[in-house]
């Protein structure tokens, strides 16, 4: 079985969070999406490494009648919580530390703070191996714990596949290739 279809049975089958392991360039953020196309469930594509706390969690507001503060979360993450979709949280390993804390709670609880997510939205995050050259911080035990990972890891067959389906020019699929020693 290819890495595209036990990739697309683990997501169509699972309620759990799914964390996509593997290196740049091998399209796990193209596979996401063709995913949500073909299961016709809109794409929530977020790169949390551009994303602050702030950015991400919501804009603080005073409630002055229950003397408290609400959050006014992203537009993007509003979607999540009002219709079945697919929410891909990129570049976690990337991302600051408070961003992260978020991004546990989603995955532990399938909620940000008062957001609570579309029982349907399949949430999917994707990082770089941190045992590699990669600017990346490593999960803590309890980060790991909340996700099944999938180690994404395409064929070179699959990926020149892959690549030749979203126009990547001939000379740089070769290179891809010679790069994996395939």
């Amino acid at each position: 079985m290819s890495t595209k279809s036990r990739l697309f049975n683990i997501l169509g089958i699972t309620k759990n969070p799914i964390m996509l392991i593997g290196i740049h360039g091998i399209g796990k953020s193209e596979m996401i999406a063709e995913f949500a196309r073909l299961v016709g469930k809109p794409l929530v594509d977020i790169r949390l490494s551009q994303y602050s706390a702030g950015d991400f969690i919501g804009m603080p507001w005073p409630d002055h009648e229950n003397k408290s503060t609400v959050f006014y979360p992203p537009e993007l993450l509003q979607l999540v919580s009002r219709e079945p979709c697919i929410l891909f949280l990129d570049e976690l390993n990337r991302a600051q530390l408070d961003v992260r804390q978020a991004v546990f709670q989603i995955a532990d609880s399938r909620r940000l703070g008062s957001l609570v997510l579309h029982p349907e939205t399949v949430v999917v995050a994707a990082i770089n191996p941190d045992d590699l050259e990669y600017l990346v911080k490593p999960l803590d035990p309890a980060e790991r714990d909340r996700w099944m990972f999938f180690d994404f890891k395409p064929s070179p067959d699959e990926w020149l596949e892959w690549a030749a389906s979203v126009q990547v020019h001939p000379q740089m699929s070769g290179l891809q290739v010679l790069k994996r020693g395939g």
